[in-house]
């Protein structure tokens, strides 16, 4: 079982140490937890993620998680592979596309962590976006918060030739972040 406890304790800003001096977890369990090297007890993850304001939940397989979407994507990133990393966000659209509205409410319920590349956080925020504004549903406040406008337009596709016709056809969310990507486009490849 992947927690990625540590990524997500890193994207909060928290150290090991402060998290032991909250809840009375020893750093070096922290450590040995966080890298996958024990299995803790629920009642020892339940102490680490109270500790960063998170809590556990239980979901049905099968759920989405844009948690583990985002540490991913990060890898790829981190890896050099845009590709994949590109791929991944599609197959996040993919799957919110294709669930229903209880399971995408779930997927969404916790933030994912910082990608790190502005560029493609944008993109997997406003896909994210897109597919809960399809279906009507609610933006969590972690998606609210992040809006930010690209500095320079990025078009996805770089085979795109009509710019007019693409900027039509780019869903509002991507449009608004500066990023020019088809609707059409949308699906994983």
């Amino acid at each position: 079982m992947k927690l990625h406890l540590n990524e997500l304790r890193r994207t909060i800003g928290r150290t090991q140490d402060e998290i032991a001096s909250s809840t009375g977890i020893h750093q070096s369990t922290i450590s040995i937890i966080e890298n996958g090297l024990s299995d803790p007890g629920i009642s020892t993850i339940q102490k680490y993620l109270d500790s960063l304001g998170y809590k556990l939940q239980i979901i049905p397989k099968g759920i989405p998680s844009l948690l583990d979407a985002s540490v991913e994507i990060k890898k790829a990133l981190k890896e050099g592979k845009e590709d994949l990393a590109l791929r991944l966000i599609l197959q996040t659209n993919d799957e919110l596309a294709e669930s229903n509205l209880e399971h995408c409410l779930l997927a969404v319920a916790n933030a994912p962590i910082k990608i790190s590349n502005t560029k493609f956080e944008a993109l997997f925020f406003g896909v994210v976006e897109y597919q809960l504004t399809k279906k009507s549903l609610p933006l969590p406040n972690w998606l609210l918060l992040k809006t930010e406008k690209l500095a320079k337009p990025w078009t996805v596709d770089p085979w795109a030739n009509d710019q007019d016709e693409l900027h039509l056809r780019t869903p509002y969310s991507l449009r608004k972040r500066n990023i020019y990507f088809a609707e059409s486009e949308l699906t994983s490849v």
